[in-house]
């Protein structure tokens, strides 16, 4: 079958084994079960509780074993800045062309805010404090931490049942040595690059899998939305014509630098922030824009290529990002909060032949379930550590099983934050003050009015986090009892990229205790 994709692309930073392994099997059961079936208590239907709709045979008849996967993350890309999910700018025509042919998950939320610890997440199906990756940032006394043995990762599974794996990622904090290149043999490509560069690798990947008599599995990552938001001048000029006066002349003194050279936090940027003017904000959120319409258009020409390739229909293909972006939503910028513009990012999974393309799913998912559902679709059984759900059976039906999803902040020692959010209830944790936050979320979706304890569901919703939270911290504690991530140091390489990137910097000491044994008086005698 040939795609209509191919003829139509034609025409902050920082905010704040063995024996021992079978012994523990029975206690990571059980705190998998227990982590994974608390919920609201106003969520409405429990995990495992049997869903309306739901079309199991249907559902057993998206099976595609032995079929190629694609998994293309664009990394910073908020949900809501594409025409697919509603928004009016022309920042995304191939990408709601593509979901034309996709089913579209409509509520897909991040883990964390932050891209090795999402990144790890979708790589594995666990939290971030269950598998233990977070950004490196010597400034904020982290260091570089590989993935634990014990934590399977999709890539081996994938390596392990016959596939042939590659990747092109764009370095940073997507570091080899982390453990995102367990099962791909040596072909994981991971450096700064512009987006140009990393169609034209994962094109020759594909290229290759031609002459390779096993299935491919392709991931493919860039950065090119994420700051410093410089997409060449013709994109600037279509979607940001109205310079901030602040902001305007920095951009002009960076324009034009290779992006190897900008890295993603280059001096100047940030440096005047405090002054930025309503006008700089807006301007900053138009180069963004500009940045989504300038991938966009490279993905139309990584497509167009699979297209004269002939395999793009013969591949399960999906598309997402690890977390979103704040234009001072929140009195931020970047991605270190856990708001709705941190954590909604897109997700279209197009499979062989555009079966099921333009259905939309509604329901709250998680990144978490993006590994179950490859698994199931080539049908593939995956480790007894994922925290996530299959989708697939939500792919017939049109709508998840809609269970409070969780994601955490995981980077800065004495900043530990979580929140649980339901489809209108949305409830957060923060470390370094002992609070909670509540907001409505049928009434504020924008989530600017925090109810605090004043909320009619914060009881029940502070109860459910907290035992979600302790949970997961029980489940890290059984699997390091196995085998613990092994602290790395960073090479001069490494640190030369990190420095580009604006991680590195000054030690500070992490705190003692765990980062959940301060919980707020909730006024009620607990």
């Amino acid at each position: 079958m040939t795609s209509a994709l191919g003829a139509a692309t034609r025409s902050r930073r920082a905010g704040a084994g063995g024996r021992r392994a079978g012994a523990r099997r029975g206690v990571l059961a059980l705190a998998l079960g227990v982590l994974l079936s608390v919920t609201f208590t106003a969520c409405g239907n429990e995990a495992g509780e049997p869903q309306p709709g739901l079309e199991p045979a249907a559902a057993a008849e998206l099976a595609f074993a032995g079929h190629g996967v694609l998994l293309v993350s664009l990394d910073t890309l908020r949900a809501d800045r594409l025409g697919c999910y509603g928004y009016d700018r022309p920042t995304s025509p191939f990408l709601d062309r593509l979901a034309g042919e996709s089913v579209l998950f409509e509520s897909v939320y991040a883990v964390s805010p932050k891209t090795a610890s999402s990144h790890m997440s979708l790589f594995t199906s666990m939290l971030p404090t269950a598998h233990g990756v977070t950004n490196v940032s010597n400034r904020y006394g982290i260091k570089l931490k590989a993935l634990a043995p014990n934590r399977l990762t999709l890539g081996q599974v994938l390596n392990q049942a016959g596939y042939w794996n590659a990747a092109v990622a764009c370095g940073g904090n997507v570091q080899p040595a982390m453990g995102f290149t367990r099962g791909f043999r040596q072909r994981f490509i991971s450096s700064l690059m512009p987006i140009e560069e990393t169609v034209d690798r994962a094109l020759e990947f594909a290229r290759h899998t031609m002459t390779v008599d096993k299935p491919p599995f392709l991931f493919v990552h860039t950065y090119e939305i994420h700051a410093p938001y410089l997409p060449p001048l013709e994109y600037r000029e279509r979607l940001a014509t109205e310079p901030g006066p602040v902001l305007g002349p920095i951009v002009e003194d960076l324009a034009g630098r290779p992006r190897r050279e900008l890295g993603l936090a280059p001096a100047g940027l940030w440096d005047r922030e405090d002054e930025f003017t309503p006008a700089d904000v807006a301007y900053m959120s138009d180069l963004y824009d500009a940045g989504i319409a300038h991938a966009d258009d490279q993905l139309a020409r990584f497509f167009d290529g699979l297209e004269e390739l002939g395999v793009l229909d013969d591949w399960i293909v999906v598309v997402l990002s690890d977390h979103g972006e704040e234009f001072a939503e929140h009195g931020d910028f970047e991605h270190d909060q856990l708001y709705t513009e941190h954590l909604h990012v897109p997700l279209m999974i197009r499979l062989p032949g555009g079966r099921l393309g333009g259905t939309r799913v509604t329901g709250q998912a998680s990144l978490l379930d993006v590994m179950p559902t490859l698994l199931e679709l080539v049908q593939l059984a995956g480790p007894e550590t994922m925290q996530g759900r299959s989708l697939v059976p939500a792919m017939t039906s049109g709508r998840t099983e809609d269970l409070a999803v969780l994601a955490e902040h995981v980077m800065f020692p004495g900043q530990y934050r979580a929140t649980l959010r339901t489809s209108d209830q949305a409830i957060t944790y923060h470390q370094a003050d002992c609070g909670l936050s509540a907001f409505d979320l049928a009434v504020d979706p924008s989530e600017q009015a925090d109810l605090g304890d004043t909320a009619g569901f914060f009881s029940s919703a502070s109860d459910s986090l907290r035992a979600r939270l302790t949970q997961l911290f029980q489940l890290r504690e059984a699997l390091d009892g196995v085998a613990e991530g092994e602290e790395l140091a960073l090479d001069e390489a490494q640190l030369t990229e990190l420095l580009q990137l604006g991680y590195t910097g000054d030690d500070l000491p992490a705190p003692e205790g765990s980062p959940i044994g301060c919980w707020p008086d909730q006024g009620d005698g607990r």
